[in-house]
């Protein structure tokens, strides 16, 4: 044997290294294994209010059960959009809030500018109305005394014009025998005749038209009236859509269009309901057994001091994956969880703090 044979390891003979694949293998996934039952285990110090909010929650902690969550306002956030014109984006002309404002709801949030246009459309509308009212009392009242004086004067005219006609034609009538009138000009004469009795006949119409109120003139007279009526409500309603208005009191957390911008995918403005804030805790499957409305709950994070103390308001009924992500890089980000949501007592601390991560404990 030589001395180079002599100076290797005793184990290199026995062990090829076609075994060190699997046996590297199996040791990261041991320590895979003890991670995760380290992240698993009870967080003494988050179960008994500690301020340390980096240690990870304690899911089976014995004082309760520990988990991760995020603060937001009653409902969340609300995204406030300006509506399209005509099948356009409208810009922001006024603004009438800024970050951090209180609104009521109802309140005016901004001014669009197709405005201008869509009020002008409502003052013609306003103006065809006043017209067919107008109108619908003027078939109601009938003519007035002097437009029926006018027109019986009109027809004693006709009656004496046909009057006259009449005694013409009888004159040439009786010369026509006599061969002193023509047969042309006695039917000329029978001509006027007729004529001025169509002429009286029509002026009697007139006058017992403009005498008397037809139920029909006034139902389309109120017809008139009613079409109107729908245009200046379609016009009221456009109007709208030139106003941004609050859909429910709250605080203006964002505000993404400024006058002069077109809203964009984020929509004008975010607001939220933060007089009522709430704590969205991520409670995994296999611990959702053990969480009810009514139990008290304890909430940590590097964004406040100390702690802040709600009560479980409601347990979610659909699974889903955790959105709020651990601290921890070797922890598992697509845990099966349940939503619960806690409403906080003191919920004016944590307004300034929405989407904020917090650790929970809930107890028992």
């Amino acid at each position: 044997m030589s001395l180079e044979e002599k100076r290797r390891p005793a184990f290199s003979a026995g062990l090829r290294p076609v075994y060190l694949l699997p046996l590297l293998v199996l040791a990261l996934l041991v320590c895979a294994g003890i991670s995760w039952l380290a992240w698993r285990a009870p967080a003494n110090a988050i179960a008994s209010g500690g301020s340390d909010s980096r240690t990870q929650p304690a899911p089976h902690s014995s004082k309760g059960v520990g988990c991760l969550g995020h603060i937001e306002p009653q409902d969340g956030i609300l995204q406030v959009n300006a509506p399209y014109f005509e099948g356009h984006p409208q810009r922001v002309t006024d603004l009438k809030v800024k970050e951090g404002d209180l609104v009521q709801s109802g309140q005016l949030l901004a001014i669009l500018d197709g405005r201008e246009q869509l009020l002008s459309r409502v003052r013609l509308a306003e103006t065809r109305v006043d017209l067919a009212q107008s109108r619908l009392a003027q078939v109601k009242g009938g003519a007035t005394a002097s437009q029926i004086a006018a027109q019986r004067t009109a027809v004693d005219r006709a009656q004496a014009s046909l009057s006259h006609a009449q005694s013409e034609y009888r004159r040439f009538e009786a010369l026509q025998p006599q061969r002193d009138v023509s047969a042309a000009e006695l039917e000329a004469r029978r001509l006027i005749v007729q004529t001025d009795e169509q002429n009286l006949e029509e002026a009697k119409q007139r006058l017992e038209t403009i005498s008397t109120v037809r139920p029909a003139d006034v139902a389309v007279a109120e017809s008139e009236l009613e079409v109107a009526r729908a245009e200046l409500g379609s016009a009221r309603l456009n109007l709208k859509s030139a106003t941004v208005y609050a859909p429910a009191s709250g605080r203006v957390v964002a505000v993404h269009a400024h006058p002069g911008e077109e809203p964009g995918p984020q929509g004008l403005l975010e607001l939220g309901k933060t007089d009522s804030m709430y704590v969205v805790a991520e409670v995994y499957e296999t611990d959702v057994g053990r969480i009810h409305p009514g139990q008290s709950a304890t909430m940590t994070s590097d964004l406040f001091p100390g702690q802040l103390s709600g009560v479980v308001e409601r347990v979610g009924d659909m699974i889903a994956k955790a959105a709020v992500l651990p601290v921890d890089p070797v922890a598992f980000a697509d845990a099966r969880i349940f939503k619960v949501w806690i409403r906080l007592q003191d919920g004016h601390e944590a307004a300034g703090l929405i989407h904020g991560r917090v650790n929970v404990v809930i107890h028992p």
